[in-house]
């Protein structure tokens, strides 16, 4: 039963808080989601990045060209 896996409840955990989250950030009237937040507040906390760096600590997979 996938309920039992660890990492099925803690993705299923992760996507419940990111919803919760993005209502709130809905219900502010801010049109971002939180993705662009995260990105934004990388390069305010650190100008010199590049986008692999950024990519890094927000934790998003490289874009990968088709072979």
């Amino acid at each position: 039963m996938l309920s039992s896996i660890i990492f099925y409840s803690l993705d299923k955990a992760i996507r419940q808080y990111r919803k919760l989250a993005q209502a709130n950030i809905d219900r502010a009237g801010i049109a971002i989601t939180i993705d662009q937040w995260l990105v934004l507040r990388v390069i305010q906390e650190n100008d010199d990045l590049t986008q692999s760096d950024i990519g890094d600590r927000v934790f998003k997979d490289q874009a990968r060209w088709p072979a």
